[in-house]
C-alpha cells in the first residue's frame, strides 16, 4: 500500500541536494540581491526531484487513492514510513455539498481528540437533519478509537478522506499547490492547508464549515451560512472572486494566517465592514455577526480571559450558560490543547461537554479521562 524510496533514488536525492546548495551559494555573484529567489527555486526542484522517490504502489485495493499522492511525504511524513495499522479503515474522498456541514482535520491524525470529537458530536446534536463531513487528511481512519466509534455512530456524521490533489486540481490553486511552498514552513503547514482548503471547498461547493475546536451550543442561523464569525449566503463574491485568488499572491509561509483570517478580513474591507465585538453588521450578501455569538470569550479582550474556559473551582460553568447567547464556544486548540481538565469540576468545558456533546463527555467519565 505503501511506496518506499530506494537507496538509488535516496542516494540521488541527497546528490542533487549538495549541487543545488553549491548552486544557490556560489552560482551567484549578486547572491546578497537574488539569493532568496534562487534558494525558493531550488527548494522547489528539490522537493519535485524527491517526490520522484515516492509513490503510492497501485493494484493494492485500495479505494479512492490517487496513484500519485504526491503532497503526502510533505504533510504526512510519518504515514510514508508508517505501514497502515490492522485496525485502520480506509478512507475515500468525497466533497461537501451545499447542504452539509463539514470540518477538516489536517493534521494527519487517524482519529480524533476529545474536544474534535466533542466538537462533531455537538454540531450533530444541534443539527439532526444535516449531514455531516469529517474530512482527514490521514488515508485511513483508527476506527477501533473509542472516540471514534461513537462519532461513527452518529447517524448523519462521515469520515472521508481530504485529498489535498482533488481539492486543489484547477486554477488558481493549483499551481500554488503543486510547487510545494506551503512545505517551506514545516511547523505551519498543517495549519496553511486548514486555511486553503475551506476556502477553496466552500467556493466550489458550498456548505457550512466549522472549526475542530469550536463546541457548538445550539443551532447555527439557517442563513447566512456560518464560517467562524464570518456567515457568508452566496460564497461565490468573497471566497471565489476575492480570497481564493488571492491566495497565491499573498501567501507568506514565515508568517501566521497569511491566507487565513487576515485575508478574509481584508477583502472584508471592500464591503465596508469591519469586525466590531457587539455588532452584527450586512452587506450585500455578507453578513458578519457580532464577535461574542461566536467567541464568547476571546484570548485577546483580557489577560487570563481564556484560562476562564479551563478554570475550575469558582462555578463558572453555570454562570456561562445562564447568560450566554452564544452559537459557538472556541477552545483555541493551539493555546490551550496542553491545558487538561477534570470532568468531574465546574469548569465552562465541563459544563460545554456535558450539555453539547453526552456521548463523549459519558465516555470521558466513566473513563476518569481529562477533558
Amino acid at each position: 500500500m505503501y511506496g518506499y524510496p530506494t537507496r538509488k533514488s535516496a542516494a540521488m536525492a541527497a546528490f542533487v541536494a549538495g549541487a543545488l546548495v553549491y548552486s544557490v551559494i556560489f552560482g551567484s555573484s549578486n547572491f546578497k540581491f537574488d539569493g532568496v529567489v534562487r534558494i525558493r527555486r531550488a527548494l522547489t526542484t528539490l522537493m519535485r526531484l524527491s517526490e520522484a522517490g515516492w509513490h503510492w504502489r497501485k493494484g493494492l485495493g485500495v479505494s479512492g487513492f490517487s496513484s500519485w499522492a504526491m503532497w503526502m511525504p510533505h504533510l504526512c511524513p510519518r504515514l510514508q514510513v508508517t505501514p497502515p495499522p490492522a485496525h485502520g479503515l480506509t478512507l475515500t474522498w468525497q466533497p461537501p455539498t451545499q447542504h452539509s456541514i463539514f470540518f477538516t482535520q489536517t493534521s494527519c491524525a487517524s482519529a480524533l481528540t476529545p474536544r474534535e470529537a466533542c466538537a462533531v458530536e455537538s454540531a450533530a446534536l444541534h443539527h439532526p437533519s444535516r449531514p455531516l463531513l469529517l474530512l482527514m487528511t490521514s488515508p485511513y481512519l483508527n476506527h477501533t478509537h473509542p472516540l471514534m466509534q461513537i462519532v461513527l455512530s452518529l447517524p448523519m456524521v462521515r469520515a472521508r478522506w481530504l485529498d489535498l490533489d482533488r481539492v486543489m486540481d484547477r486554477q488558481p490553486l493549483l499551481d500554488w499547490h503543486t510547487q510545494r511552498t506551503w512545505t517551506i514552513n514545516a511547523e505551519r503547514a498543517s495549519a496553511t492547508m486548514s486555511d486553503v482548503v475551506r476556502a477553496e471547498l466552500l467556493r466550489r461547493y458550498g456548505g457550512t464549515y466549522l472549526d475542530l475546536d469550536a463546541i457548538t451550543l445550539r443551532p447555527l442561523p439557517l442563513q447566512p451560512l456560518p464560517h467562524q464569525t464570518l456567515q457568508i449566503k452566496s460564497s461565490r463574491e468573497v471566497t471565489d472572486r476575492r480570497v481564493v485568488l488571492d491566495i497565491p499572491r499573498v501567501f507568506d509561509p514565515t508568517a501566521c494566517c497569511s491566507v487565513g483570517p487576515e485575508l478574509v478580513t481584508r477583502h472584508l474591507t471592500h464591503f465596508s465592514l469591519t469586525y466590531l465585538a457587539h455588532s452584527t453588521q450586512t452587506c450585500h450578501d455578507v453578513t458578519v455577526f457580532s464577535a461574542g455569538l461566536f467567541y464568547p470569550i476571546h484570548y485577546g479582550y483580557g489577560e487570563g480571559e481564556l484560562k476562564s474556559i479551563f478554570r475550575e473551582g469558582n462555578g463558572l460553568g453555570h454562570s456561562f450558560f445562564s447568560t450566554t447567547h452564544a452559537f459557538s464556544l472556541h477552545l483555541y486548540n493551539s493555546l490551550s490543547s496542553r491545558v487538561f481538565v477534570s470532568p468531574f469540576g465546574d469548569s465552562i468545558l465541563k459544563e460545554a461537554f456535558s450539555r453539547n456533546c453526552p456521548k463523549v463527555f459519558k465516555y470521558m467519565k466513566d473513563n476518569g479521562s481529562f477533558l
